[in-house]
């Protein structure tokens, strides 16, 4: 696959995901039971989170980023599920003016004092966002016939396709090829498709 074909494959297979699980947990309304669907409700952020974090340090990959530093990756996953302008707002201050697809410059150009500042900024703010859209969407799925099925895996839906949006504007679109690979190899790759058929 090229890069590209890649974050389409990705972004599908990330709205799958989310959706599915706020689907499923909206679905558990139908069950008069509250721990049940206590514990359903956990199980949709985590796989929402889990999901998302996967899909963002995956999309990171695709651009070339390799971040090994716990900080880094901490920054550029709280910025992507904050949305591309509410941190840009954040990091203005911190760091000075963002251009544009900042996301590849994380791992060289920021210094470290900087991204710990970011995150000590960016991380309450995370959660205060966060708790207003899981709270809206955890409100809907009480609503019964399956009504809330499809409020909660809408909900999940469009947070997700803000999540892909935002990671579009931080890290830019996917590379044309891959970046890693020279001539050589990609000659020897073409070659060895050639000779399957």
């Amino acid at each position: 696959m090229t890069p590209a074909e890649l974050v389409a494959y990705i972004n599908t297979w990330y709205l799958g995901t989310v959706t599915a699980s706020g689907t499923g947990a909206g679905a558990a309304a139908v069950v008069p039971n509250g721990v049940a669907q206590a514990s359903v409700t956990v199980a949709d952020l985590i796989t929402y989170l889990e999901a998302s974090v996967y899909y963002i340090l995956r999309l990171a990959e695709i651009h070339d980023l390799d971040l090994e530093d716990l900080e880094r990756r901490r920054l550029l996953v709280t910025s992507v599920l904050l949305g591309s302008s509410a941190s840009s707002k954040v990091l203005d201050k911190v760091i000075g003016r963002t251009a544009p697809y900042w996301g590849k410059k994380l791992v060289d150009a920021i210094p470290m004092e900087a991204v710990r500042q970011a995150n000590k900024i960016l991380r309450p703010r995370f959660v205060t966002k966060w708790g207003t859209k899981t709270g809206v969407l955890v409100l809907g799925k009480q609503v019964p016939l399956m009504i809330g099925a499809a409020i909660r895996g809408g909900g999940n839906l469009l947070f997700g396709s803000f999540v892909i949006k935002a990671g579009e504007k931080i890290l830019g679109p996917a590379p044309a090829t891959w970046p890693q690979l020279d001539e050589t190899e990609v000659v020897a790759v073409e070659a060895t498709d050639a000779s399957d058929l």
